[in-house]
């Protein structure tokens, strides 16, 4: 179940409240993957960084580039001296071991001569000499964990032998699937986002969807996909760079360290903040991707390399409340302030009722707006006149099994006076029907008006509406 946090804030714009889940994924069905070393198996160009250890190794052509036309017998050559050994080290990615090798490379100068030798090994089971070269997938009885390239010539090697390396590939199997958790808002308003924060243990993370509400948005991918990227997409096989800088299966945070979560974030919907022709705030909808008022499910699904699935699912709360009306209709509204409290029946801190009926009223959401107009506007504040009562109208909802509802009618709703540094409770207001607020109230100095409303389980919803009075007619 998830972990709802306190409702800290609500702007003008929606609401945010900080949840999270963490979920450790189940295993998921087995994806082979080669992982291609120098180029990949169409003869793209990777980077040299695949090649973990060189040994007398000379480059050919390029060697291993990203140049766009690399040399067709780019990479490198194992041409040892007498005497000595020439060699190139695969490493396997941690938790990884290898099931195949491919080798695309080129002999010469053997000729059955003594004292020259090539093997290509896994750690130490020997798949290929130079007296027995294979074809195709080489395969490894026993999975092991690294490949070894090398040409040797014996002191009375006199042959010079010389094999180019233009590519390795190497076959694992990972069948783990990505672990980790998911952090969202909700409720929210104008904008909806959630952050997959995943590890993976296997071939790396590759990519993150949502689907909610009927909407399923394009992947999200944590690492750079022109790097980690699918080589041979047309050819049925799963081929990658062995770049664990490009595939990365977390954040590094330090040698012998477990990595820390990469994240993804997702955006559901945005919609766009602008500026009216008054230089006040406005939004425009994102109408092909925003959600309805109501409670949604939604569900991310992480992938890493190999195409292992984690799932993680929740729902999610949709609130849309009033906009602010322009200056030039003169409906003044504030941000209203949400905050989920302990589970305590003390309602002391004044609004709401005791009792089944406040019970009943979860996720407050209360909205009030200055209806009647005012003397001026100033600095988005209204100016009212001296002892004039002002109307003032707005509504109170609440979810009650699971929908967002109007409020119970006769739900009390208390009204502070902040005056400076002091804070004064006035009569408290009765919710009509339909959640209505419908009051008038006059003023004699400069105040903030607030409305609260508290449940009993201490879920608070307040608006604050500052305003100026004046004694002037304009």
């Amino acid at each position: 179940m998830p972990s709802v946090g306190r409702i800290l804030r609500v702007s003008i714009a929606g609401v945010v409240a900080a949840a999270s889940l963490g979920i450790s994924a189940a295993s998921a069905s087995a994806g082979d993957v080669w992982l291609w070393a120098c180029h990949g198996p169409n003869g793209q160009a990777l980077t040299a960084a695949q090649i973990t250890k060189e040994t007398n190794a000379s480059k050919l052509g390029e060697g291993c580039t990203t140049a766009d036309t690399p040399s067709a017998r780019a990479g490198y050559t194992l041409k040892p001296a007498a005497g000595t050994t020439s060699s190139l080290v695969l490493t396997v990615p941690n938790g990884l071991s290898a099931k195949a090798v491919l080798v695309n490379r080129t002999l010469r100068g053997f000729d059955g001569a003594a004292g020259a030798s090539y093997r290509v090994a896994a750690d130490n089971q020997t798949l290929e000499t130079d007296v027995a070269p294979g074809t195709g997938a080489l395969p490894v009885t026993t999975p092991d964990t690294s490949v070894t390239l090398d040409v040797s010539c014996s002191s009375t090697c006199a042959s010079s032998p010389e094999v180019d390396v233009v590519s390795v590939a190497v076959l694992v199997s990972d069948t783990t699937a990505p672990s980790g958790g998911v952090s969202w808002n909700t409720p929210v308003d104008h904008t909806m986002q959630v952050t997959p924060a995943f590890t993976d243990s296997g071939t790396g993370l590759d990519r993150a969807v949502l689907n909610y509400g009927g909407h399923v948005t394009p992947p999200v991918y944590f690492n750079d996909t022109d790097k980690c990227r699918e080589l041979s997409p047309a050819d049925g096989t799963n081929d990658r760079p062995i770049d664990v800088t490009a595939c990365r299966n977390g954040q590094s945070v330090g040698e012998n360290l477990p990595p820390k979560a990469l994240t993804a974030p997702i955006t559901a919907w945005k919609d766009e903040e602008v500026l009216d022709e008054f230089g006040q705030t406005k939004w425009i909808e994102d109408t092909l991707r925003r959600l309805p008022e109501g409670l949604f499910p939604w569900t991310v699904t992480v992938y890493d390399v190999a195409g292992n699935p984690a799932t993680i699912s929740n729902t999610v709360e949709v609130w849309h409340p009033p906009a602010p009306v322009r200056i030039r209709e003169l409906n003044i509204s504030t941000a209203s302030v949400t905050e989920q409290g302990s589970n305590n029946n003390n309602n002391s801190g004044g609004g709401g009722v005791r009792g089944t009926q406040a019970n009943q009223c979860r996720s407050p959401r209360l909205s009030v707006v200055l209806k009647s107009k005012p003397v001026r506007v100033s600095k988005n504040v209204p100016v009212l006149k001296y002892k004039k009562a002002y109307k003032f109208t707005g509504r109170l909802t609440c979810v009650i099994n699971g929908k967002r509802q109007s409020a119970p009618k006769r739900t009390k709703v208390s009204i502070f006076n902040k005056v400076g540094k002091k804070t004064v409770r006035k009569p408290n207001t009765a919710i009509r029907a339909k959640g209505a607020v419908n009051l008038k109230l006059a003023f004699v100095s400069d105040r903030t008006v607030i409305f609260r409303y508290t449940n009993a389980g201490g879920q608070k919803s307040e608006v604050k509406i500052k305003v100026r009075v004046t004694k002037k007619k304009r």
